[in-house]
């Protein structure tokens, strides 16, 4: 097996950027299996210096019932789909269709308590320099992972709803970018996963979260500065932060708690991912 550490030693060299000694030391991340979490954190900022934004999204520092369902409607409606047969956190394919219905549908949450297969879209901006990428920090409400660090953006896919046209809507209300089209996210697409992750969040008890997760990655021109992005809905977000790549997939390696854990599959298809993509930008670069 290739670990995550000798497989990053290569893209980060082929981009001209260099690996810190205690990079090539880092123990990986299990390669099968749930990720499973006795407690989702309710994750708190480090001291690192990073370009930060922080939106306040609570009048009150009560986070529980109050704050719960404003960070997401648990009553929305996701289409369920078969188990994979290919095994927990595993690639799919470079970015799959093929993900079968089951005919039925349920409320996000007793999608999350029943751990049923359902869909969402993951889209990671990144600078075309590959040297920076966004960061959302999660709201205090969210149902999984709250306060945590995570993909720039993302969101389930309701039911009925096309997978591309989500990941366009989701990039407008949590991040304020309006200007990107149907065709522009296709030309981001870059792998499908079936992720499984279970823990428990003080609010809102235990939870079971199986996705075909559709991965997106979404070049920016220019620096990347967290003040560039502004949610629609505050209660979705708490803040952003711009951070190094290759700082993002060490801290992931190592668990940061910070940060919402990933499987080794997720985090080897997302380096090869940004570190193969055309250094140009060309045909997924975004003007914002």
């Amino acid at each position: 097996m290739i670990f995550l550490s000798q497989l990053m030693a290569q893209l980060l060299l082929r981009s001209n950027i260099a690996l810190t000694p205690t990079a090539r030391t880092l123990r990986p991340l299990q390669n099968s299996g749930n990720l499973n979490l006795p407690l989702s954190p309710t994750c708190l900022p480090s001291n690192a210096s990073r370009n930060r934004l922080h939106l306040s999204t609570t009048s009150s520092g009560d986070n529980s019932s109050s704050s719960s369902g404003i960070a997401q409607d648990l009553s929305e409606m996701f289409d369920l789909y078969h188990p994979p047969t290919s095994g927990l956190n595993s690639i799919i394919s470079s970015f799959s269709d093929s993900a079968a219905k089951n005919g039925q549908s349920k409320s996000r949450n007793l999608v999350h308590k029943d751990g049923d297969w359902h869909r969402s879209v993951h889209i990671w901006v990144v600078e075309q320099d590959n040297k920076h990428l966004l960061l959302q920090r999660r709201s205090p409400g969210k149902d999984t992972f709250p306060n945590c660090l995570d993909v720039s953006c993302a969101g389930h896919v309701t039911s009925g709803d096309d997978v591309d046209e989500t990941a366009v809507r989701e990039l407008e209300e949590e991040l304020g970018m309006s200007d990107i089209s149907i065709d522009r996210i296709k030309e981001a697409r870059a792998f499908t996963i079936a992720a499984s992750i279970q823990g428990q969040t003080p609010s809102h008890g235990e939870f079971i979260c199986q996705e075909y997760q559709e991965v997106y990655i979404l070049r920016k021109k220019g620096k990347l500065r967290a003040t560039d992005f502004a949610p629609m809905m505050e209660e979705e977000v708490s803040g952003f932060e711009v951070a190094s790549v290759k700082d993002v997939f060490i801290r992931l390696e190592r668990k940061d708690e910070e940060l919402v854990p990933r499987s080794l599959a997720y985090i080897q298809a997302l380096t090869a991912a940004i570190f193969s993509t055309n250094q140009e930008g060309k045909g997924n670069t975004s003007k914002q």
